[in-house]
């Protein structure tokens, strides 16, 4: 048992000092195309439908299409994102119509994927039938005769006609150049008109016009929420025209997620109010009071308000900075002019040193990693149950028998199970995430399985100085933070690092995910966080 134990020590030892490289996994784009029907009337819609299966990484372009065969493309809405992980779903819905009767097959669509052109197949046998008309209570009338306008009253006739044909002329000249001016000054008003001006113009004539009080409940907040969700469009660039009231509070709720500047929850809360009341009065015949119509005007030009505030703020916001940048860059033109010399003879000097040493510690790799890197990865690790989590790279594995001895790696053969160990370094970004896995045919002996005894094996092996370690047992697992010391032999120095664990233990396996860090990182921190969060044991 005591041999046993001391292989585990020496597993743990060789697998957490490991180096780590990017790994992405990419596998081959699908499409998968299906309608909703194969008959239909002429002017009624099909729903034509492509979905593409693709990783995270690649790029999807959708053709926007005005014809397709013998359909028209009545619209196409932008694509929607079914799954993003862990690999993406992206579906392109097509409606169509025809306007002939027959048989018709759906030719194929190009889509472009990456650097490649992928064709989807034919849809053949789409049937369009005519509409019938009812002709037997319809009476049938007979030609009429020919008119013969010959003679002098047709002479007449046409001269009385010319006459009014002049001063019908003389009239619409002047009428039609001042119509053509006045809507010319019109256009040139409305198109100097931002968004919020206009919206702002619309709810001040919604306002006097006063159409609730007129029993026009229904079209007073018609026209309110029209308003609202031209703005929110034209300014914000949220898709609203096309959404009910529950899908826009959804959409509205995600924007101010991502754009934490804009929309307070109470203001939200009131918009929420405000939209189901609207919703009762288009569809419900409800008549508001008085209050609770001014009450619903009051938020639209609240949220329209602070919504062009928000902006406002931002754009001076960025003029200042990009004013402070220009002149900044100004300076240091100034100042490049008069020393260049100085540093091109700097740079010359040390460029070779600066290459040797980011070439010799693999900071030039990182950093090639990091520009490549858009998005993070998710990946799952061990046996069953697997280790799921997303993480900036994805892991790499490591083989513990290239850095043991030979006793080391007879004892290792000799272990009545698998030991696995994945990896991710970053020495630019100043973390190291750790991935362990044991798995037995046997239940690990003496608690060597748990988290906080695989981190102080962890501490010792690395003789740290000082460590804490708090623990935290929970139902996801068990948590583990704290702090340690401990000497960089390449630097030459003593620094202090935070650490944060979560560990999952059985009678036959263990499994530890461990992100530590330069003392003090908040960005760093976020980052453990993050990792831990997503960590989840995968069962079958």
């Amino acid at each position: 048992m005591k041999k046993m134990k001391n292989a585990y020590r020496i597993i743990l030892l060789w697998g957490l000092l490991l180096g780590a490289r990017t790994l992405f996994a990419q596998e081959d784009p699908r499409l998968q195309i299906k309608i909703d029907t194969t008959k239909i009337r002429i002017g009624e819609q099909i729903k034509l439908s492509i979905q593409a299966d693709t990783d995270t990484l690649t790029f999807v372009d959708f053709p926007e299409l005005k014809e397709l065969g013998k359909f028209e493309v009545v619209k196409s809405p932008l694509p929607d994102t079914l799954e993003k992980k862990p690999k993406r779903k992206l579906l392109k819905n097509y409606y169509l119509t025809a306007w002939d009767t027959g048989k018709y097959t759906l030719p194929p669509i190009n889509i472009s994927i990456q650097d490649s052109i992928l064709t989807t197949d034919s849809i053949p046998g789409i049937e369009v039938l005519g509409v019938k008309l009812d002709t037997i209570n319809q009476p049938a009338y007979g030609f009429k005769d020919i008119l013969n306008n010959e003679g002098k009253e047709a002479s007449a006739y046409r001269q009385n006609n010319y006459s009014y044909f002049w001063w019908l002329l003389v009239l619409l000249i002047p009428l039609g150049y001042y119509i053509y001016k006045r809507r010319h000054k019109i256009f040139s008003q409305t198109k100097k008109q931002t968004p919020y001006e206009r919206a702002v113009a619309q709810w001040n004539k919604l306002q006097h016009e006063a159409l609730w009080s007129r029993g026009e409940a229904g079209k007073h907040y018609f026209e309110l929420t029209h308003l609202l969700k031209e703005y929110l469009e034209e300014d914000l660039h949220i898709s609203a025209k096309e959404k009910i009231s529950s899908e826009l509070m959804a959409e509205l709720k995600k924007y101010r997620f991502e754009n934490g500047e804009y929309f307070s929850p109470a203001l939200l809360e009131k918009l929420e109010k405000t939209l189901k009341r609207a919703d009762l009065a288009k569809y419900a015949n409800l008549s508001p009071t008085p209050s609770e119509v001014d009450e619903d005007m009051q938020v639209i030009k609240d949220l329209i308000d602070s919504s062009n505030q928000t902006l406002t703020a931002i754009a001076e916001e960025k003029a200042r900075k990009q004013a402070e940048i220009e002149q900044a860059k100004r300076k240091k033109r100034r100042i490049l002019y008069i020393t260049l010399s100085l540093i091109l003879a700097l740079v010359l000097s040390i460029g070779g040193a600066t290459y040797y040493f980011l070439n010799k510690y693999g900071i030039l790799e990182q950093v090639k990693e990091n520009v490549s890197a858009p998005e993070w990865l998710y990946g799952e690790y061990g046996g069953s149950p697997a280790l799921g989590v997303t993480t900036p790279h994805i892991l790499t594995p490591y083989n513990i028998k290239e850095n043991l001895s030979e006793t080391e790696k007879m004892m290792l053969e000799k272990m009545p199970g698998e030991i696995s160990v994945y990896t991710d370094q970053n020495f630019l970004k100043g973390y190291a995430i750790v991935d362990i896995n044991i798995d037995m045919d046997k239940p690990i002996p003496g608690g060597m399985g748990s988290g906080e005894e695989m981190l102080r094996f962890f501490f010792q092996s690395l003789k740290v100085k000082n460590p804490v370690i708090e623990k935290d047992q929970t139902e996801n697992g068990t948590y583990l933070k704290g702090e340690f010391e401990m000497e960089i032999p390449k630097l030459n120095l003593t620094r202090k690092f935070d650490f944060e664990a979560k560990s999952f233990s059985g009678d036959n396996y263990s499994r530890l995910i461990f992100v530590a860090y330069k003392k003090g990182s908040k960005e760093n921190k976020e980052l453990a966080e993050k990792v831990l969060q997503s960590a989840e044991l995968i069962k079958e």
